[in-house]
């Protein structure tokens, strides 16, 4: 099954030493309603079996280290042409 929805989210990244940062994130996600439905023809009759709300609140944390922070692309070598 394929459902489809919609997402919203905010973050921020804070770099705390020269080569460490840290981030908090979070997202929203509504991916609508759905269900089954069943239904008796011979009594004229339709039953909601379940309902299906799906939501998800994700919060992201996080820690990372930069190995080459504030290094310049010169202190590399060159590959060569």
């Amino acid at each position: 099954m394929t459902r489809t929805g919609w997402t919203v989210g905010t973050g921020v990244d804070w770099a705390f030493a020269p080569h460490w940062s840290s981030n908090l994130e979070y997202n929203y996600y509504d991916f609508g309603n759905g269900g089954t439905l069943l239904t008796d023809p011979a009594h004229n009759a339709t039953v909601n079996i379940y309902k299906l709300q799906d939501r998800i609140h994700a919060v992201t944390v996080g820690v990372n280290y930069h190995f080459f922070a504030g290094e310049s692309l010169a202190a590399f070598p060159s590959t060569g042409q």
